[in-house]
Order: C-alpha cells, then sequence, then structure tokens
C-alpha cells in the first residue's frame, strides 16, 4: 500500500519548460511528424508500414531547461530507455533540441536514459550520502561510466532481464546470471 504523503509528482523528470507551442518552419507552415504508432497495409508487400497521413505537431519548448528535483536520500527510478537514433521519431524534434540544449553536458551520442542517470549523479555528488540506482537492461553498461558515473559518485544498475550478460564489466556491479 502506498500512502499519499504529496511527494510524488507525475511530470517530465529531466526537461521543464515555461511554454510548449506549435512549431513552424520558416514559411511558417505547420511542422508534424509521424505519430508513430498509425500503419497501413503496404500494398504491395502486404506488411503493415507508418501511415503517413497520421501526423501529430512538433513542438517548440520555451525556456527549457533542466528539471529540478527535490533533496533526496536515495534516487531509484527506472527511466525508458530510447536510443540516441530514435530519439527524434519517438520524442519529436523539438523535444530533443530543448533537451539536448539544456543538457549540453551529456554527449551527443547519449541515449535517452543518458539524461536521467547524469541528472541522478549530479544530486547524489551534490548530496554526501545519497545514492542513486535504476533498472536497466544490459544495453546500458557500456555507457553509463563515461557520461554520468564517474567522478566518485555512489550509484548501482541492476539487470532486469534474467540470464542476461553485462556487455562490459564494470566495477562492482555483479553481472546478472
Amino acid at each position: 500500500m502506498v500512502h499519499n504523503y504529496g511527494n510524488i509528482e507525475c511530470r517530465d523528470a529531466v526537461l521543464a519548460w515555461d511554454a510548449q507551442e506549435p512549431a513552424y518552419d520558416k514559411a511558417g507552415q505547420l511542422l508534424t511528424r509521424w505519430d508513430g504508432r498509425t500503419f497501413k497495409t503496404h500494398p504491395v508487400t502486404g506488411e503493415p508500414v507508418p501511415d503517413e497521413a497520421a501526423q501529430v505537431p512538433q513542438w517548440r519548448y520555451v525556456g527549457a531547461r533542466q528539471a529540478a528535483w527535490p533533496q533526496a536520500d536515495f534516487i531509484v527510478g527506472n527511466p525508458p530507455f530510447i536510443g540516441a537514433a530514435s530519439m527524434r521519431a519517438a520524442l519529436g524534434d523539438g523535444y530533443v533540441l530543448a533537451l539536448r540544449g539544456a543538457w549540453p553536458e551529456v554527449p551527443e551520442s547519449a541515449d535517452f536514459v543518458m539524461f536521467w542517470w547524469h541528472h541522478a549523479a549530479a544530486a547524489s555528488r551534490v548530496r554526501a550520502g545519497a545514492a542513486h540506482g535504476a533498472d536497466y537492461d544490459e544495453q546500458l553498461a557500456a555507457d553509463v561510466q563515461p557520461a554520468g558515473g564517474a567522478g566518485g559518485v555512489v550509484g548501482f544498475l541492476c539487470c532486469s532481464i534474467a540470464g542476461m550478460r553485462w556487455r562490459a564489466p564494470m566495477a562492482g556491479v555483479p553481472s546478472a546470471s
């Protein structure tokens, strides 16, 4: 049973903004993208393919900045994994531009989850004795040390897929078996 202590927020954990507005190109046309969910049947192969008519607006994030987190002794999370190459398709150009602009210290090659990891690592560095951890799959192992886990930060990873081995061994992190 979870009690309502008024300390759980439903919001973006890595990006805050003042306003979200539709994005337009230089000619004043609304920018759109595929909705990521709607498919149609390909006339030749019969396979499902993205329906280019299913469009959603692109957004511009005004006043985008790193999201503020409350002070905490422990940070535990299960942020979504969205690969760097898939971020624009999944989140939209405007969000990704705002995210990367707000977090210049996170490498361009970083997956979405690394913004959460970097935020948690920074919060742990600021608060003596604080720790952070998250439930990740094997994909993150090689990326976490260079992008956010260095600098004496107390943090841990746990593998969520039974039988999965970490791609690269990390000091203090047991391999799943």
